[in-house]
């Protein structure tokens, strides 16, 4: 009798089981307890949409490539991919002279130097400031421009709001077309 029943037993777990099997792929869906009325909170669209990701940067390739220009490149490249969307290096480039395993950031410029050319140090370029929110200490590092020069394009600035172009640091009193020929490359307005 033991054994009758034991062989019901395995009779019928292995029919479940085999059961059980034809549906395992299927999603099996269960209503989850709903909430109270008023306990749901509404998130407004624009908190829901994440911030666009930047996956694109700007370079400028200039020097001994075959297309100098301004190009759109994938963020995470290196000095080699931007020199090949410039089409390559030309004959009389030398290569040698770069870093071709550097990352690119935006607003990056490669200047692929010719034989014989003294390469441009990147670290080396002046940085340029801006207008608007330069100090006077820092503006007085420009050429021509000291101390008295610089607190009054600050005061300037304060008096009437930010510089719309660098032809306004005329109105400046003590700067000329002269002055600001020396100075107009190392600013810039942001």
């Amino acid at each position: 009798m033991v054994v009758g029943v034991l062989a019901v037993i395995m009779t019928a777990g292995g029919a479940l089981s085999a059961r059980q099997s034809r549906f395992s792929g299927l999603v099996r869906f269960r209503p989850e307890k709903t909430a109270p009325a008023g306990a749901i909170k509404r998130t407004p669209a624009s908190e829901t949409e994440s911030k666009p990701r930047i996956i694109t940067i700007f370079v400028h390739v200039s020097g001994a490539v075959a297309r100098p220009g301004l190009y759109k490149i994938k963020i995470g490249l290196r000095t080699a991919d931007g020199i090949a969307a410039a089409g390559g290096v030309t004959p009389e480039g030398d290569i040698d002279a770069l870093n071709l395993a550097s990352t690119l950031r935006d607003g990056q410029k490669i200047y692929v130097p010719r034989r014989g050319e003294t390469p441009i140090d990147p670290g080396s370029e002046q940085k340029r400031l801006d207008l608007n929110t330069a100090s006077a200490e820092e503006l007085d590092g420009l050429d021509g421009i000291g101390p008295v020069l610089a607190k009054r394009i600050v005061d300037w600035r304060r008096r009437k709001g930010r510089f719309t172009s660098l032809a306004q640091l005329d109105e400046v009193e003590g700067i000329g077309a002269k002055k600001l020929g020396l100075i107009k490359d190392r600013l810039t307005l942001e």
